[in-house]
Formats: structure tokens, sequence, C-alpha cells
């Protein structure tokens, strides 16, 4: 799992005497990141380019010895690593742009729930210690307007925020593989074709992976509220929708499952990265079930 660095929380509002203080929470919190097999925090630009002060800014701190010492620098050059082009993350799930109170945030959004479902690190002593954030996604619809999707980020700044969030570090299945053995024991009420197990088997991309798991434990949340009835978009926590018009009509919709029955799997929901889609439908009368057709990129798009 990756973390993005939430860039509003280091521009230049932490006061001198708390600079100290900011810095060795944000080490501890790498320490404990780091116990949990978080993988590191993403940046939006490279580390010495972020003001922390008035007067300090991040490249100066790490070569100042009476604050972060070898060890401490050591670890924070080995977690925080920069991305290129992060907007393309967002662009990439069709998002133009990501607003947190009235400010544009990039690793907020990132690390949204609508977008990555991972987590964003801020600086403490620089107002950003809550442990969630509302976040307002724009996006465009195919009719090229704009819409804006409001969605949570879950945000650390101490140790504390860590114990609160743990839940999120629960051991996640590290490839296709491991995800495809414990399919049935993790989602007792999902039916997966046998095109679906093979993509998901033969998935050996981590982050693709963690995103799988994660909708996929969203769609088996939504079959305890299905009671046979239609899938409606009000059962999932991600946004899951049926495919417009013209794409439902698709033949590749149509996918064919181990009972002889084919069925038509134009409901889907998005992960990350690329344009990964899950598809999956549901038999009306058939209690809590719900059938995963295809584990994949865009249908049409290899």
């Amino acid at each position: 799992m990756f973390a993005y660095f939430n860039e509003l929380s280091a521009n230049g509002t932490i006061q001198n005497e708390s600079l100290n203080t900011a810095v060795n929470m944000l080490v501890e919190c790498l320490k404990s990141l780091k116990e949990y097999k978080v993988n590191g925090v993403h940046l939006d630009k490279k580390i010495g380019q972020y003001q922390l002060t008035e007067n300090e800014w991040f490249i100066r701190v790490l070569d100042d010895k009476s604050i972060v010492d070898a060890d401490m620098k050591a670890l924070i050059l080995g977690m925080m690593t920069t991305i290129e082009n992060p907007m393309e993350n967002l662009e990439q799930e069709y998002f133009m742009s990501a607003m947190c109170n009235g400010m544009e945030c990039i690793g907020l959004g990132l690390a949204s729930e609508e977008v990555s479902n991972t987590f964003s690190v801020s600086l403490s002593h620089a107002g950003w210690d809550e442990t969630d954030y509302q976040i307002e996604l724009g996006q465009l619809t195919n009719e090229l307007e704009t819409q804006i999707i409001s969605t949570t980020c879950k945000n650390i700044s101490n140790v504390e925020a860590i114990n609160t969030l743990k839940e999120l570090f629960a051991p996640i299945p590290e490839s296709g593989k491991e995800l495809f053995l414990r399919l049935s024991e993790l989602f007792p009420n999902l039916v997966f074709s046998s095109k679906a197990k093979e993509q998901i088997k033969k998935n050996y991309e981590r982050t693709s992976v963690e995103q799988i798991f994660l909708k996929l434990q969203d769609i088996e949340d939504a079959t305890k509220k299905l009671n046979g009835g239609d899938l409606r978009k009000e059962l999932f926590h991600y946004k899951a929708s049926p495919e417009h018009q013209q794409r439902s009509q698709l033949p590749e919709m149509n996918i064919l499952f181990e009972d002889g029955e084919t069925r038509h799997c134009e409901w889907h929901l998005r992960y990350t990265p690329g344009c990964g889609r899950i598809h999956f439908s549901a038999d009306k009368g058939d209690g809590h079930t719900i059938y995963i057709g295809y584990v994949s990129n865009k249908i049409g798009i290899h």
C-alpha cells in the first residue's frame, strides 16, 4: 500500500517553535507505517521544494543535524518518493480537479476513496490533524459537462491517528494468485466466472490487486443489502453504475458462468491504476448473491 503526502500541510504555516516536534512526529509516523508494510508516501514534487515554516524549506531542515539526524534523514528520503505528473493519476479516472475547503489538493485527492482509497500523510502543527477530510472531485461527464463528486480522504498526522485507522492496514493479498486462492474465503456471497478468476490469477501488479480486493469487498458488503432486489447505486460505497446504453449492448457484457448461465454484466466499478473495471450482475430474487463476470482493463481497451 502507498500513501500520498498532503502538500497543503507544507505551505510554510508551521510555527518555528513547533518545527522540531512536527518533524519528529512525521518520523514516528513513517516508522509506524513501515512496520505496517506501507511501501512509501508519494509526493507531488521533490521533497526539498516544500516549505515548512515561514523561513525554512524541507531541504535545509534535512541537512540541519540539530533537527534531523542521519537515521531520520535516511528514513524520510527512503519512505517519501516523488511521482511524476501526479495529475495524470487523477485524469486516468476522469477527474480534472480535486478541492478541499476551497483549495486545490493533489495529495488528498489522489488518496481519496473515489480515486485510490489509500490515505494521506500530513505534517502536524500545520492545522491538518483531522483523521478524515471531505474532498470535491471535478469530473467530466460523457456530455463533456463538469460534475462535482463528494468523497472522503483518510488522513494521518500522528501515531494516534494510525491506531485510529488501523483497519486500513489489515493484510491484503499481495498478488493476483494469492487473491485467486482466497476468493471463496474472502467473498462468500460473490460468484466468479471462469474468465474473472483467470483474470485475477494472472494479475501481477500489486497496486492493482489491492484495488481489486477493496472493490470486491465493497461488492461483498452490498450483497448483505441486496435482498434479492435489483442492483442500485446506493448499495455501494464506491461509485458503481451500469454502462450507458451504447456500451451496454457490447457482446462482451454477456458472460458465461460455471452454472451454465450467461449473465449480462453491465454494472461495473472502476479500479486503479489505469482503466480497470469489475463487471458484475445479480439475478433478481437470488437472495444475497452477486455474480462477478470480468476483472480487467475497460472492455474494448487492451
